[in-house]
């Protein structure tokens, strides 16, 4: 029979995980600037704003 237990408090990762993810996206948006240049950086940072600005405005509706 299985007993009821109260969850324990879980850690918290979401500083390592924005860390590790702005991290990820640094060197991916490097790797672009290498290959063709700092106007497709440009171009993907505005998309990627544009679309997190996006959501933003969804989720608050």
């Amino acid at each position: 029979m299985a007993e009821n237990h109260i969850p324990r408090r879980v850690e918290n990762y979401t500083n390592a995980f924005l860390c590790s993810a702005g991290l990820l996206l640094f060197m991916a948006l490097w790797m672009v600037g290498v290959f063709w240049g700092f106007g497709t950086i440009m171009i993907i940072a505005v998309v990627m704003d544009l679309i997190i600005k996006y959501i933003g405005t969804r989720k608050r509706d």
